[in-house]
């Protein structure tokens, strides 16, 4: 009995560097650690492959137990491809159905298909294609975002504002399903990565100026979007785009008449012609439907002797075209052949009014009272993280 402790040292001790050197590879995420206000952003869905580099070191983890798969303090280029036994990217990864890729310095960049982004990368192995999503901070989610969206503004103020309203849309989509695969997808939202941003200084700039700034409606975040030119009036965001989670309504701003009958426009088409841009037979009878407080259309009913097809505002807008169809904010009037359109405005009406924004703006409103006048009830507050909700 006494000789067993000392068979118990000679026997562990060969295998002690091992088991060092194995748990040295177990390696926590640091990013999932004191985690910044980040947003999932779906790339690619159903790929064959993508040519995927990583310019500098790096580690491979699981996104199911963050325990790392791999690393390599050098550059990576290669096609990855699904296969029988896992993910192929310049080597095999067997067994491997998901990993996450994350930079471990600073000057690392990762490029998918040629375009650059920032954040770390999830690429899963679904139905034997690849689902590719960029876990980005929201910050630089907004850049990319907004990049191709703002050049048309000058007013700092208008900027913030618009800045303050896009952030807090983006915490709503993360607080709102907290544990989804992905929140957004680069298709809907125009993300296009990293490499268009840095190119118009004054959203730069009031992007650093209102960092971390969100809207809160009974202390969440919430649905918030912006037009073009709400003539005076915007709806809700539940009406108009039938979302029912809790969000301010829409408002009537005083002494916006003149302005909005400068925002009139009108056209007319034909039934016929109408019929075949929303494919059915022929326009017997049509119906539209609004919200009571605003008058902004959400859907129109359109018949004829045998059927009847309901289309939204945005289904309608996309058959006729937003040159013709410039807002939700109209009326017809059927003149036997002919449907003549009469509106007002531009875009959905909902949320923040960038065109009396920028006439706020001259008036020497800053962006939190600009704010006030279309999101009521509402707090202007900062915060560095989303808060944990597994719904709203």
């Amino acid at each position: 009995m006494k000789n067993i402790p000392i068979l118990l040292i000679l026997t562990l001790a060969p295998l002690a560097p091992q088991l060092f050197a194995r748990t040295a590879q177990i390696q926590v995420d640091e990013t999932q650690k004191n985690k910044p206000a980040t947003i999932k952003v779906l790339l690619e869905e159903g790929a064959e492959n993508i040519l995927l580099e990583v310019k500098g070191g790096y580690k491979v983890f699981c996104p199911h137990t963050n325990i790392v798969i791999s690393s390599s303090s050098s550059a990576t280029r290669g096609k990855m491809h699904p296969q029988n036994t896992g993910i192929f990217w310049s080597d095999a990864f067997p067994g491997t159905t998901a990993m996450r890729i994350v930079p471990n310095q600073g000057q690392t960049s990762i490029l998918v298909n040629g375009i650059q982004y920032k954040g770390c990368l999830e690429v899963y192995q679904v139905d034997g294609k690849l689902r590719v999503i960029n876990e980005v901070g929201i910050e630089n989610y907004l850049r990319s975002c907004l990049a191709t969206q703002c050049f048309n503004l000058s007013e700092p103020e208008v900027l913030n504002a618009l800045i303050i309203v896009a952030r807090t849309h983006a915490y709503y989509q993360v607080h709102k399903f907290p544990e989804a695969p992905w929140h957004v997808t680069a298709a809907e939202t125009g993300y296009q990565g990293y490499g268009n941003t840095l190119q118009y200084l004054p959203l730069e700039q009031a992007i650093e100026h209102t960092r971390h700034a969100i809207l809160t409606y009974n202390a969440k975040p919430f649905a918030a979007s912006w037009s073009e030119n709400s003539a005076g009036k915007t709806a809700s965001f539940a009406a108009i785009f039938k979302d029912n989670a809790p969000a301010p309504k829409g408002v009537s701003i005083d002494g916006m008449e003149s302005e909005r009958m400068k925002s009139c426009w009108s056209f007319q088409v034909s039934k016929q012609e109408l019929a075949n841009l929303v494919k059915t037979a022929k326009v017997s009878n049509i119906s539209v439907f609004s919200e009571k407080d605003s008058g902004k259309v959400y859907a129109v009913k359109i018949s004829d002797q045998q059927n009847t097809k309901t289309l939204d505002f945005f289904s309608l807008q996309k058959a006729l075209g937003e040159s013709k169809l410039k807002s939700n904010d109209f009326t017809m009037e059927v003149q036997d052949q002919w449907i003549k359109f009469k509106g007002f405005g531009i875009g959905h009406g909902v949320g923040l009014c960038l065109h009396t924004a920028r006439l706020m703006a001259k008036q020497g409103l800053d962006a939190k009272k600009i704010l006030n006048q279309f999101f009521t009830g509402t707090e202007l507050t900062k915060t560095r993280s989303v808060p944990v909700s597994k719904e709203i």
